[in-house]
């Protein structure tokens, strides 16, 4: 009888091969890319933590990212009012993550939705002396935040760096402050995107990948043409 883990391996085998197919249709073969997952903790996201759906989501993700960054790995981070850096999702480390590291560690608890807090996490990580090298920010939340003028900053503040906000909304939240973000003023180049998903465990793994890689190549040209990224 076949383990768990072991048809976890074999199915993420079979997720390189789709997000491989992906990157190539969008012309990214020979992009290399820091990857990172941020990932909304606040209450009612609780559900799809504990049914697994988080866990699956996270491994169809490091599948495209495993294609874009050398190591193989994706740093991971949780938010709601405060934000945590958990640590590196890996090809090695996966199975079980997202239970594992963060719903069953009793020094997580689930908060109410702000996204600067994590923002602010992220680009202190990748940021800390001036860099060249492309991020690629996988935000993933359920609810609108509650601090828009300080998330509004953050967006501004990092056009001229190396760094793309790919927001995916969950679930039937209205998310109007994430549907300005395309006519959002004041930036070097348009560095976010938003796009939404009624239901995670619906949508296949070939149109996740197309949604999530929409805008990331026109930013890759637009960053390398005013020299954001090498």
């Amino acid at each position: 009888m076949i383990s768990l883990k072991k048809q976890a391996e074999s199915n993420f085998i079979s997720l390189k091969k789709k997000a491989l197919d992906t990157i190539s249709i969008f012309g990214l073969t020979n992009v290399h890319a820091k990857v990172c997952l941020v990932l909304d903790y606040s209450g009612s996201m609780r559900p799809l933590y504990r049914e697994g759906i988080i866990q699956n989501t996270a491994e169809r993700l490091l599948a495209l990212a495993s294609k874009f960054d050398d190591d193989g790995c994706i740093e991971v981070f949780i938010f709601h009012h405060e934000a945590y850096q958990i640590g590196s999702l890996c090809e090695n480390n996966f199975f079980d993550y997202i239970n594992s590291q963060i719903f069953s560690n009793k020094n997580y608890k689930f908060g109410r939705t702000e996204y600067s807090c994590a923002m602010d996490k992220v680009l202190n990580y990748y940021f800390p002396t001036k860099s060249k090298e492309p991020v690629f920010v996988i935000f993933i939340t359920d609810g609108n935040n509650s601090d828009k003028n300080k998330t509004t900053k953050l967006i501004k503040e990092s056009s001229n760096l190396p760094i793309f906000w790919q927001f995916i909304g969950i679930g039937d939240e209205k998310f109007d402050y994430l549907h300005k973000l395309d006519d959002l003023k004041g930036r070097t180049i348009d560095n976010a995107n938003f796009f939404e998903i009624k239901n995670l465990e619906k949508i296949s793994d070939d149109e996740l990948y197309k949604k999530l890689l929409n805008e990331f190549p026109s930013w890759i040209s637009e960053a390398k043409k005013i020299g954001v990224i090498r």
